[in-house]
């Protein structure tokens, strides 16, 4: 590898390696619950939710496109962790809630989505 002499370059480096072990130590301790990354990162926005979001928010909050959360949301419905419902005040659109018996569980166990730098 070549010299670095550029500081910002630097600073990317060690800010790509500090993101890339941050993923992989918190793969590690979601397997044991049947989660990665991108649904944890579904579950810290909807338990920080003050109320039922619909997928467009919450495509919006994670920072991914619709189509992508809707495999997530597929997989975390698949997995008892979510439940979709129409929207009461637009048919068209599905709002996400936490199921019940997971809800209380999620709320302790995922921090706010600004003390973990998910926001």
């Amino acid at each position: 590898m070549p010299a670095i002499d550029n500081d910002l370059e630097k600073i990317g480096l060690f800010l790509t390696g500090t993101a890339r072990t941050w993923r992989n130590k918190l793969d590690q301790r979601l397997r044991p619950l049947g989660l990665s990354q991108s649904k944890w990162v579904t579950l810290v926005h909807l338990a920080a939710a003050e109320a039922p979001l619909t997928q467009r928010e919450l495509a919006a909050l994670v920072g991914i496109e619709e189509p992508t959360l809707a495999g997530i949301l597929h997989r975390l419905q698949s997995d008892g962790w979510i439940e979709r419902k129409e929207c009461e005040s637009d048919r068209r659109c599905k709002t996400v809630h936490l199921r019940k018996n997971r809800s209380r569980f999620s709320s302790k166990s995922f921090p706010p989505p600004a003390s973990c730098g998910t926001s």
